[in-house]
């Protein structure tokens, strides 16, 4: 607290010499994950204890912090209705069994798609797959894109419109 002031933290200064106090926030039982839904990048936020999700459209990225804001109850309701059940999955492939997050929600045409990271604690680029994402009438599911055609069209819309916003080592693998 400043002594002077009274004031919290540091604030904005505005030319009528009015303040506006900017706290940095972080909530210490949250976890936080950051994804698009379409051409809007988003924060999740998720509690273990409970079910409760927040959505904040990331508005820019300052050194350290996001910049959120809130974008209204029925784009967040829009938005968790569809991607409620499958933000996170788990993929078993013979013995291994991989859990991931949605990073990447988009449509070609009018099918949208899922491009998921691997959730790892390792310093290794996560693997990337890609879902076609189905409404069955009881809700939003998944299917694994099988089609060579389908699946590179899926691929070069990714990287087109997605791919500065991750980083690829030479071989190509996600930083």
């Amino acid at each position: 607290m400043d002594k002077g002031t009274g004031r919290l933290g540091p604030c904005i200064k505005f030319l009528d010499g009015r303040s506006l106090m900017q706290p940095k926030i972080t909530f210490a039982k949250a976890n936080y994950y950051a994804f698009f839904f379409e051409d809007v990048h988003l924060l999740l936020i998720t509690w273990n204890r409970d079910l409760k999700k927040e959505i904040y459209r990331i508005e820019r990225q300052e050194e350290d912090t996001l910049v959120l804001d809130y974008p209204g109850d029925l784009f967040v309701e829009q938005v968790l209705h569809v991607i409620e059940n499958i933000f996170f999955v788990t993929v078993k492939e013979g013995e291994r069994e991989g859990k991931y997050a949605l990073g990447v929600y988009f449509v070609i045409g009018e099918q949208p798609y899922g491009v998921y990271y691997e959730k790892n604690e390792s310093d290794q680029p996560p693997e990337l797959i890609f879902f076609r994402v189905i409404d069955d009438g009881n809700g939003y599911g998944l299917q694994v894109v099988e089609d060579e055609e389908e699946h590179r069209e899926v691929t070069e819309t990714f990287m087109n419109q997605y791919a500065d916003f991750f980083s690829f080592s030479n071989r190509g693998e996600l930083e």
